[in-house]
């Protein structure tokens, strides 16, 4: 008799299919998460090195009750994890802050430098972004975009401009101005819990 005359065996064969390629797939994912993990940090210890201005080293920060209060690399507190650079001194010369919002095809994830001394963005960097390829995507890629985003003024907001002309614009990329501004929004966003933590000195 052929499977179809005996369904159960049919069904059977299905179930075995299906738990060994979900064996097959935890096996996987095992097997790969540290290194996937390694990948991820490594990437973010480059990204938060290239968008604080002189720093070295970093270390990870969380907001406790008025103050910035040092955790593990891998904090997983629920409390917003960000990062404190440090130059050669061990002094601290700026902060890094991870964010995202939408953007014109999906969702744009990225992380900012800021130096609260002169309330500055000192540099931005894309961490993933699904924009339409060769416009959009530029976010990422074009020189003078991410140049702007270089002792970048936040008073009274960052404007993304076709020329710009002061110290708070930056320089939208052509053919791609609302995922330029989409940038724009996500750090403006973000900057309002910032300011709240640098209204007056702290640690």
């Amino acid at each position: 008799m052929s499977a179809a005359d005996h369904p159960w065996k049919l069904i059977g064969a299905l179930v075995v299919t299906a738990v060994g390629s979900g064996f097959l797939l935890a096996l996987v994912f095992n097997w790969t998460a540290p290194a996937i993990e390694a990948h991820r940090q490594e990437a973010m210890r480059r990204a938060v090195l290239n968008v604080v201005d002189q720093a070295e080293t970093f270390e990870a920060v969380v907001w406790v009750e008025g103050a910035w209060e040092v955790v593990p690399l891998d904090y997983n507190g629920g409390t917003r994890l960000c990062y404190r650079g440090l130059d050669s001194t061990q002094t601290v010369v700026g902060y890094a802050f991870a964010a995202q919002g939408p953007g014109f095809m999906d969702t744009i994830k990225l992380i900012y430098g800021f130096n609260p001394s002169s309330r500055t963005v000192t540099g931005m960097e894309v961490l993933d972004s699904r924009e339409t390829p060769g416009l959009g995507d530029k976010i990422a890629k074009d020189h003078a975009f991410l140049q702007s985003f270089k002792k970048l003024s936040i008073d009274p907001r960052i404007i993304a401009a076709a020329k710009p002309s002061s110290a708070n614009e930056v320089d939208a990329i052509s053919g791609a101005t609302i995922s330029s501004e989409a940038v724009v929004s996500i750090v403006n966003q973000d900057l309002q819990w910032v300011r709240d933590r640098f209204e007056e000195p702290h640690p």
